[in-house]
C-alpha cells in the first residue's frame, strides 16, 4: 500500500509507467482498483496515477471533508506536474472538472466517463430528474439484494451477461469508507453535498480550451446519455460518444472499446504514439459523430 500525506488528506495511490501524467479518478462505487483494465494498458505510454479519493478505499481526510478538487490540487502540486491529462468516471468528474478549471494551462485533455460533473445545463438536469425514480428503485433493490437486482453503477446487462465482473465491481465497492454513502445523500432541496459534488455554472466554462471527450453508456440509468450529450454541447469543442449495449461503467463493461476510444483521443492531443491493437473499434469519433455512437 502506498500512502501519501498531503495537507488535507492521506491518499492511497499507485503510479505506474513513464511519460505524460495521466490521472485516473474513480466513481462513487469504486476506488483505484476499479481501473484494473486501464492501468496496464495506458502505463505502456503514460505515467498513470490512480488514487482513492478521500473517504474511499484506503484514503482519508485529515481535518474533515473538503472539495475533492482541493486534494487533487495538492496531489498535482506535490509532484510538480507541468502538464497532465485526466480520465474521470462518474463522481470523479466533479473533481476533475474543478481541478481543470484551477489549472487550465496544465491540463491538456479531459475524459468524462458517464459523468455530468455537476455542470448546470437545464436540458441535462431535466434528463437527470426524469431518471430519478428508476435509479432509486434500482438502488433500493440492490441494497435489499432482491433477485435479479444489480449494482446501478454497473448496470443490468453487466450483471446478466458478465456476472463475474459484476461481482468483482461490487467487491471493490465494499472496500470504501463513508463517502461512498454520503454522496447519495440529499438536502431538503434535493441537492447533493456541495463539498463532495459541487455545482458548476455553465458560464464558468466560457473560454474553455481543454480538449474534452464525453463517453456515455447507451443503457446507463445513472447518467442518461441524453444528459451527458447536453453537457458535451455546453463544453466548447467537446466530443460525445455513446457506446451501445452498455450501462454506467463503460470502462469496466466494455474495457477494450473504452481504452481504444480514450487512447485515440489522447493520441491526437498529447503527442502520444499510435497504437492500434486492442482498440476494438470499427469507427472513430473525430469531432462529434452525427450519430453520437460507435
Amino acid at each position: 500500500m502506498t500512502l501519501l500525506d498531503l495537507s488535507r488528506a492521506q491518499v492511497h495511490h499507485r503510479i505506474e509507467g513513464t511519460g505524460l501524467p495521466l490521472l485516473f479518478l474513480h466513481g462513487a462505487g469504486g476506488n483505484l482498483f476499479s481501473w484494473f483494465q486501464q492501468i496496464p494498458y495506458f502505463s505502456r505510454e503514460f505515467m498513470c496515477a490512480a488514487i482513492d479519493q478521500p473517504g474511499f478505499g484506503a484514503s482519508r481526510w485529515l481535518n474533515g471533508p473538503t472539495e475533492f478538487a482541493d486534494v487533487l490540487d495538492d496531489y498535482v502540486g506535490h509532484f510538480g506536474w507541468e502538464r497532465f491529462a485526466i480520465v474521470a468516471h462518474s463522481l470523479g468528474g466533479w473533481a476533475a472538472l474543478r481541478l481543470t478549471l484551477r489549472r487550465p494551462h496544465q491540463a491538456v485533455a479531459l475524459v468524462l466517463s458517464s459523468s455530468w460533473a455537476g455542470i448546470q445545463v437545464p436540458e441535462a438536469l431535466r434528463e437527470l430528474e426524469a431518471r430519478e425514480p428508476q435509479l432509486q428503485a434500482a438502488r433500493a433493490a440492490w441494497v435489499r439484494q432482491e433477485p435479479s437486482s444489480f449494482m446501478p453503477g454497473c448496470g443490468a446487462r453487466l450483471a446478466r451477461e458478465q456476472p463475474s465482473l459484476h461481482w468483482l465491481a461490487s467487491a471493490i465497492a465494499s472496500l470504501n469508507r463513508g463517502a461512498g454513502q454520503e454522496v447519495w445523500q440529499r438536502d431538503p432541496n434535493g441537492k447533493f453535498d456541495a463539498r463532495l459534488c459541487p455545482e458548476t455554472d455553465a458560464e464558468a466554462l466560457t473560454g474553455w480550451q481543454i480538449p474534452t471527450l464525453c463517453i456515455a453508456g447507451e443503457e446507463d440509468v445513472v447518467v442518461p446519455p441524453k444528459a451527458l450529450e447536453a453537457v458535451a454541447r455546453a463544453i466548447a469543442g467537446a466530443e460525445f460518444v455513446s457506446v451501445p449495449r452498455t450501462g454506467h461503467s463503460v470502462f469496466l463493461e466494455r474495457a477494450e472499446q473504452f481504452n481504444g476510444l480514450v487512447h485515440r483521443f489522447l493520441r491526437g492531443r498529447t503527442g502520444g504514439e499510435e497504437r492500434t491493437e486492442g482498440s476494438g473499434l470499427t469507427s472513430v469519433c473525430s469531432r462529434r459523430p452525427p450519430s453520437g455512437r460507435v
